[in-house]
């Protein structure tokens, strides 16, 4: 076993430290390789909330509550939010966790209906609620399937990871504070490409008086060193001279060359040209993932597909604050499933474009502010 891998160093220490305050832990890296059902109650690696947990803590927080209002809670909280922007859901889920999810019942007879809020989480008694970390957690998404080294669940209800994509705001629209509490810890990975810009200001907007502890790779280059100056004074620095020292990797020789080249690709030009950016890239693989299955040159005109799209979409469409309107949100839709429904070659079912143009538009919503900036724009 290596005593330097990511496993020892962090996984293991972190989960130790888990149980120490009063965790239950699982490493769940075989959960779905059982003979019997999964240990979480799970049906699927889609679903992320634990429900054979969440069940019995509803019924514990409203004792009076009917099965079927359970079932309804439960309903609500668990119902897929990836038509909504990050920052909708987020908001959306803020407010039952925070408030409480309120179902409304039929009485069967006299079809009288009755609200009731039923409580998810025990915030006046923290030890009254469910703390489970589960390992090694598989997670089936649209496209595909991933597997977080640590998930932390409070009532069955995932709590431990986010994105700074889910910072965004539209034009000139100042970030809402979060929170103002002192003890929230964030701890950021690959600092280096992340927390100089619009998003990571947003991020400190939000959560103003929180502590943050960065990890980076860089700087690579005396006076570049940008992250120091953003989180303050190193904490610990391991360098690759200690690591050759520790035996974790083995030293790195340079030696000046000058390669002799030689071009044999006479089509070199149009393979160039076939080259797709970063953002046509995303939205490629969102087209060609699991299906349709496509020859070489039916691939080739989706790459056309997407690479008109992105540019009819960003000269004519992605105005300033277009999210924020019916109108132009509808427009934006209408646009792109007019240009994929030209453009795209004929594998594509009719099911099957409108699941996948319905995920395109969902990814322009999520990447593209309007007025020239979008997530390929931040540094």
């Amino acid at each position: 076993m290596n005593p330097y891998s990511e496993d020892q160093l962090i996984e293991q220490p972190a989960i130790n430290l888990l149980k120490e305050i009063g965790w239950e832990t699982l490493n769940c890296y075989g959960e779905f390789e059982q003979t019997e059902k999964s240990p979480l109650g799970r049906q699927t690696k889609s679903e992320v909330v634990l429900t054979a947990r969440l069940a019995p803590a509803l019924k514990r927080f409203n004792p009076t509550a009917t099965d079927a209002a359970i079932a309804k809670a439960i309903e609500e909280l668990t119902h897929s939010r990836a038509v909504m922007s990050p920052i909708e859901a987020n908001r959306e889920i803020y407010t039952l966790l925070k408030d409480g999810v309120r179902v409304t019942l039929t009485d069967p007879d006299s079809e009288d209906e009755t609200v009731e809020v039923l409580r998810v989480i025990d915030w006046e008694h923290p030890e009254h609620n469910n703390f489970f970390a589960a390992s090694q957690f598989w997670i089936t998404g649209e496209m595909y399937t991933k597997r977080p080294d640590i998930v932390c669940f409070v009532n069955g209800i995932p709590y431990i990871f986010t994105l700074i994509h889910k910072f965004q705001t539209q034009g000139s629209e100042r970030h809402p504070v979060l929170s103002e509490r002192s003890d929230i810890v964030v701890i950021t990975d690959e600092a280096h490409r992340s927390q100089y810009d619009t998003l990571a200001l947003n991020m400190r907007i939000a959560l103003p008086n929180a502590a943050f502890i960065a990890f980076t790779g860089t700087p690579l280059m005396a006076g570049e060193e940008k992250t120091k100056g953003v989180f303050g004074d190193y904490v610990s620095i391991y360098d690759f001279n200690q690591s050759i020292v520790d035996r974790a990797t083995v030293p790195l020789y340079y030696e000046n060359r000058v390669p002799t080249l030689q071009l044999i690709n006479e089509d070199f030009n149009a393979d160039i040209k076939q080259i797709l950016s970063e953002e046509e890239l995303a939205v490629f693989d969102l087209l060609t993932q699991r299906e349709p299955h496509l020859t070489a040159p039916e691939r080739d005109e989706v790459k056309n597909a997407v690479r008109k799209m992105l540019e009819t979409l960003k000269r004519e469409k992605l105005g300033l604050d277009w999210r924020k309107h019916t109108q132009t949100r509808a427009q934006v839709k209408l646009a792109v499933e007019n240009i994929l429904d030209d453009e795209l070659p004929s594998p594509y079912t009719p099911e099957l474009f409108n699941q996948k143009s319905e995920a395109v538009y969902q990814h322009i919503y999520d990447s593209y502010y309007g007025e020239g900036k979008s997530v390929y724009t931040e540094n």
